[in-house]
């Protein structure tokens, strides 16, 4: 392969991997914005109704099922779980954010941080709650492409370090 098609095809992957990582910031940015404001809006609206609720709810089961104290107990603990996973989904949307802005800027790195950054991802797999767990996988398959294209992400670096 010439030293130009080399380039120009290390060049597609190089962009290719920003346009993922930024992609992957404006996924768990409005996961992060949906989960948070549910579980705000949920619990506002629970809080809102909470004596019609309580009536309703007291008249509709009946004796022997689960009392009022553990409804609002699972009210709180799902609350409690959307809110955390909306503002962990935000804190990722930063972080990727930014990541895609200094691999633009210089791309020393690129192939280290994704090789390292496994565990992190596996994490968010299983807390991702849904739509973060989407999001997960394709940052597990963003990971993937940068394993696969490591040399062109290489070459990347070399002419960076070239022109330096």
């Amino acid at each position: 392969m010439a030293e130009s098609e080399h380039m120009e095809k290390a060049q597609i992957v190089y962009n290719t991997v920003i346009k993922r990582e930024r992609l992957s910031g404006w996924l768990w940015l409005i996961w992060g914005v949906l989960a948070l404001g549910g579980g705000i809006v949920w619990r506002i609206l629970f809080n809102r109704n909470l004596e019609s609720s309580k009536a309703a709810f007291e008249a509709a089961w009946v004796e022997g099922s689960r009392t009022w104290i553990q409804h609002e107990a699972t009210v709180n603990f799902i609350t409690g779980i959307l809110i955390f996973a909306g503002a962990l989904a935000l804190i990722m949307a930063v972080f990727r954010f930014a990541y895609a802005w200094d691999m633009k800027r210089d791309p020393v790195g690129i192939y280290s941080h994704y090789q390292m950054r496994l565990k992190a991802r596996i994490v968010f797999l299983v807390l991702g709650l849904g739509g973060g767990t989407l999001i997960a996988i394709f940052d597990i398959l963003t990971r993937k492409y940068v394993v696969e294209n490591r040399e062109s992400l290489i070459h990347i670096v070399n002419n960076h370090f070239a022109n330096a």
